[in-house]
């Protein structure tokens, strides 16, 4: 026989560089090739990953963590991925193929597609999932259980998660009040600290009260079953639907050790927010400790009863942080007067109206707490500055947050809509009155003062109307301004493409400025470390 040439390494990884994408490749090379094995091997121990879709999926790995010549490739492995395969489901069977105990690393588990309806877990299933002591962060998505304590039990047998998401699950079991009414098993403590849930359906909820326990109860029982994790601290919900605001609020109030809360297209009836003008009069645990809430609601109408709901509730004496996007301009004054003494970071975003006449008025505070940003977003084809000079009073007359002194305020003209304002709105237009004007900003909380800010890089750029040019811009700001210009505190930054003179250069696309963006979609807003 003659024997097969031996190639050289960076032939050999270079061909494997091919298999990335590819570890059952990778796995039969190292494992069956002695001209592969080594760089194989040294790709594979590079997967932090793995995914099993099907029954020959998990066959080849079951071969290959229980051999023990074998079993070290999975050894740093610290995220696996199971999708159940609807013709042929594996997951009833997990725990005896891959034995918990052989993956010390892995720390992300996630379940997909598991239907538990027809064939219900045996219950050896639960005791053996305890042996995945390393799993700190469980993903259930898109999975069907034939009853709520099967949900429960399976949640719960994963003794260390820390992390908990639960995406589109479906219980087929009915609900009823009365002695059938669900409640969860007695278990021990949960170390559940950070709750996911995403496109739920808890529209069904009417919230109940337990004499005996003094606890809310709820008829939906996925969120009964999220209220007996008391360690958590932060809440994430995305794309649920609740029956009313009031369910959602009371849900919330479950978690006496909350910290950070985020509401991310979340809806519910409008008509229930008006019962929430007043404080809520449920005995419900307090929450203490909440110091951050962002939330991205659908109207105006929605954040307005977020913001009732904070200013109703007198346990929230921590508050932080608070964005929510849009609200209406008229209650934002009075919420800031509400919960505003003790916030660091605060980002309201308002929508246009008859009576503000601008896009959006972004209010905004920097975490050094002696900082006022204000991000006003005008229309782009604004043909005159009036409206804009307009919205500078009105986001200035309506900030009194904080009872420390503002010592920087930073101002950013923006433009956004392509909408041009009706004749109307123009007519409504005046030029403000000298004496209101420094009213406004000779108000106490503006006194200290020392430098004021105005970003006009992102103004938009007039092609057709020659005299609006950011000259006339930055003039008539520093005439509406001009008790602030007067001592030198007034500070203008121009767009690359702005001319002294000025003259246009250039139009130039305008660029997002990145500084008071909060990017809600993003993973980042649900990691909140």
């Amino acid at each position: 026989m003659v024997p097969v040439p031996s190639l050289p390494a960076e032939v050999v990884y270079s061909i494997l560089d091919h298999l990335w994408g590819d570890p059952w490749t990778l796995f039969n090379c190292a494992s069956t090739c002695r001209t592969w094995r080594d760089a194989s091997r040294r790709l594979l121990k590079r997967f932090n990953g793995l995914e099993i879709l099907d029954f020959e999926n998990l066959d080849r790995v079951s071969r290959l963590v229980n051999f023990r010549k074998t079993r070290h490739f999975y050894h740093d492995l610290n995220q696996l991925y199971i999708t159940d395969d609807k013709e042929k489901p594996f997951v009833h069977i997990l725990p005896l193929r891959l034995p918990g105990t052989l993956f010390p690393n892995v720390r992300l588990l996630r379940f997909s597609q598991v239907d538990w309806t027809s064939r219900r877990p045996h219950t050896s299933i639960f005791s053996l999932a305890i042996a995945f002591a390393s799993i700190i962060d469980l993903s259930i998505l898109t999975c069907r259980f034939g009853s709520f304590s099967d949900l429960h039990k399976f949640i719960i047998a994963f003794r260390n998660v820390v992390a908990l998401e639960l995406y589109a699950i479906r219980v087929s079991s009915p609900i009823t009040l009365g002695s059938r009414y669900w409640a969860p098993p007695k278990a021990p403590r949960s170390q559940i600290k950070w709750l996911r849930l995403e496109a739920l359906h808890c529209d069904s909820m009417v919230p109940l009260y337990n004499p005996r326990t003094e606890q809310p109860m709820f008829l939906n029982p996925i969120l009964a079953l999220c209220t007996t994790f008391t360690s958590v601290t932060i809440i994430h919900v995305r794309r649920s639907k609740f029956r009313t605001c009031g369910d959602l609020y009371q849900f919330l109030q479950s978690f006496p050790r909350l910290l950070n809360v985020k509401l991310v297209d979340v809806r519910y009836d409008l008509l229930s927010m008006l019962r929430f003008a007043e404080p809520l009069t449920i005995d419900v645990p307090a929450m203490p400790q909440l110091e951050k809430v962002v939330a991205r609601v659908g109207t105006p109408s929605e954040g307005d009863g977020l913001l009732k709901w904070l200013a109703a509730s007198q346990s929230i004496v921590s508050l932080r942080t608070l964005f929510i996007s849009p609200c209406n301009t008229s209650i934002v004054g009075r919420t800031l007067r509400a919960i505003g003494s003790n916030l660091d970071g605060l980002d309201l975003q308002t929508r246009a109206t008859e009576e503000t006449m601008t896009r959006q008025i972004t209010f905004y505070v920097a975490s050094g707490t002696d900082v006022l940003n204000l991000r006003i977003d005008v229309q782009r084809d604004t043909p005159s500055l009036q409206l804009v000079r307009l919205a500078v009073l009105q986001a200035l007359r309506q900030f009194e947050p904080v009872s420390r002194a503002i010592r920087h305020i930073k101002l950013r003209i923006n433009s956004e809509s392509r909408t041009q304002f009706t004749n109307d709105l123009q007519t409504m237009a005046s030029t403000p009155d000298a004496k209101a004007t420094e009213a406004i900003l000779f108000r106490p909380v503006f006194a200290a003062v020392e430098q004021v800010t105005i970003d006009l890089k992102l103004y938009p750029l007039m092609k057709e109307t020659d005299s609006a040019t950011l000259q006339t811009a930055s003039d008539g700001i520093r005439s509406l301004l001009s008790a602030w210009d007067i001592r030198g505190i007034l500070k203008f930054l121009y767009p690359p493409w702005y001319l002294a003179d000025g003259n246009k250069r250039q139009f130039v696309e305008n660029v997002p400025d990145k500084e008071l963006h909060v990017d809600i979609d993003g993973w980042d807003v649900w990691k909140d470390e």
